[in-house]
């Protein structure tokens, strides 16, 4: 974290190459290893944005605040994985020619108080205190409780998966007895995975694909780690099946000819490889008019709907569906 940071030398002829960072805090100060990360993350921040080359913990205003909050979100996710309070909702995937239901992504929720709160609320908690397999399994598990469900109507699902979960071998035996099992209902299973995941996990993640058989669609395209050599290698490979573009790009597409013209240049991309185009964050008729131009094939946001519990799934199937299976 602190590589790219000016350092004070007594010298400025000798080159710097290691930084030595000493922390001194009091113990009573931090009960759990994620306020310590919390405190060392604001530091970076400082550091950075200030171009300070010292800081003090006195010195950040509200950081009680923001570690009290941060072990309100820990505490709230641990206690739904306790307490068995995670769901899962589905977002549909809508195709933006016909206007007709694709596929849905699988998200996952918390239920308290009968609120539903997002996993963004706490996603960084979760990742900063290796919850994530364990969430990640939670998802598995409710796929299998809904599958009679999800094969009434036939629709492919898309499912998150965490990098740890990926190095997990329990997480992958898991998986593939959900992928079996989905599939006897009719249900296929695939994986979205962040273009990060991807370039630090390529190898175990084309040896899970082949082992298991799904096939991958690449989330949050074109935010930081876009490489067309990577999507080439998983299109030879016979992985790739989508690729999402990020909702920064599709946003403010609206007023922006820059994102117009990168959005356009993946969206041939894909068009030469094979791959299906979604867009994420479709909020309105504008960006559906643009994207469709644009010949994005699906799309996902509220201008369609709002991810739904698994008894609101038949409710997008008869308004989107179009090869629903009525009894």
């Amino acid at each position: 974290m602190l590589t790219e940071f000016e350092t004070e030398v007594l010298d400025d002829k000798v080159p710097v190459n290691t930084v030595l960072v000493s922390v001194f805090l009091k113990k009573e100060e931090f009960s759990t290893v994620s306020d310590l990360i919390s405190v060392l993350l604001l530091m970076k921040s400082r550091l950075s944005f200030a171009n300070e080359k010292k800081v003090s913990i006195n010195s950040i205003k509200g950081i009680e605040k923001i570690i009290l909050e941060k072990r309100k979100k820990l505490k709230l996710i641990v206690k739904s994985l306790n307490e068995n309070k995670i769901d899962i909702f589905f977002h549909p995937i809508i195709n933006l020619a016909s206007n007709r239901l694709e596929h849905f992504e699988v998200l996952m929720r918390v239920i308290e108080n009968n609120r539903v709160i997002p996993a963004g609320y706490f996603i960084n908690e979760l990742y900063e205190n290796n919850l994530s397999v364990e969430c990640d399994l939670k998802v598995l598990e409710k796929l299998r409780e809904y599958r009679e469900i999800l094969g009434k109507f036939g629709y492919p699902v898309y499912i998150n998966v965490s990098h740890r979960a990926l190095g997990s071998l329990f997480y992958r035996d898991e998986l593939k007895k959900t992928l079996k099992l989905l599939e006897k209902s009719n249900v296929k299973v695939n994986i979205e995975i962040t273009e990060q995941v991807l370039f630090e996990n390529f190898k175990i993640l084309e040896i899970a694909s082949r082992e298991l058989n799904f096939s991958i669609a690449i989330d949050d395209f074109g935010s930081g780690y876009s490489s067309f050599k990577l999507v080439s290698e998983l299109v030879k490979r016979g992985m790739l099946s989508a690729i999402k573009l990020d909702s920064s790009l599709v946003k403010n597409v609206v007023d922006d000819e820059n994102l117009i013209r990168i959005i356009s240049l993946i969206s041939f991309m894909a068009k030469v490889f094979h791959v299906k185009t979604i867009a994420e964050y479709v909020e309105n008729k504008k960006i559906v008019e643009i994207l469709e131009k644009l010949n994005i094939d699906d799309g996902q946001g509220y201008f369609f709907s709002k991810p739904v519990p698994i008894d609101e799934v038949e409710k997008i199937v008869g308004k989107f569906g179009n090869n629903y299976k009525r009894e």
